[in-house]
Parts: structure tokens; C-alpha cells; sequence
């Protein structure tokens, strides 16, 4: 029997990760600024970024929308 894989990810769960992707391949210099902001489309669902927001607070991350 053949084994078939799909992703679990709704869309909220998955523009987090690609968040905190995001943050995680700054470069050290951008660390160190201090840079911790992403820009936001103010059009997404609002579940959508209701999630970004909630994901986005423990790590420092502002979301400018």
C-alpha cells in the first residue's frame, strides 16, 4: 500500500511559520539592530492575523499592518 503525505497546516499556522522562518535566517547584524519588524498586508483574514499576532508576541516579533 502506497503512503501518502499532505500538509496539516491551515493557512494562519502556516504564515507563522513562515514568520518565524523569516526572523530565524536574519543575519547577525540584524539581530544585533534589533530588527524584529514584519510588514503585514492589512487585506489578509483576520483569523489569519489574529494568529500572527499571537504567535508574533513571545518572540518580539511587531507586525506592522
Amino acid at each position: 500500500m502506497e503512503i501518502g503525505n499532505c500538509s496539516l497546516l491551515d493557512e494562519g499556522t502556516a504564515a507563522a511559520e513562515a514568520m518565524l522562518m523569516i526572523f530565524a535566517l536574519r543575519s547577525r547584524e540584524a539581530v544585533k539592530e534589533g530588527r524584529n519588524q514584519l510588514f503585514v498586508d492589512r487585506n489578509i483574514f483576520p483569523q489569519t492575523l489574529d494568529v500572527l499576532l499571537t504567535r508574533s508576541e513571545p518572540f518580539g516579533i511587531e507586525l506592522i499592518i
